[in-house]
């Protein structure tokens, strides 16, 4: 059964959910630091995407 669930799990799905983990975790940040101008939480977002892109292609390495 374990075998079954492993091969279900690829590595293009492990990307899609840390994908869609890393995009709600940005939601949320988003939608608390409501108190910022838009340009700034748009940054920040491109800092943040940056920086976990970086430390995965580190890991990938």
């Amino acid at each position: 059964m374990k075998e079954k669930f492993s091969n279900l799990i690829t590595p293009g799905v492990k990307h899609m959910l840390l994908a869609t983990f890393w995009f709600a975790l940005m939601n949320v940040m988003v939608k608390n630091l409501a108190h910022l101008p838009t340009s700034e939480l748009v940054f920040l977002d491109v800092v943040l995407l940056r920086v976990l892109d970086s430390l995965h292609c580190i890991e990938q390495k």
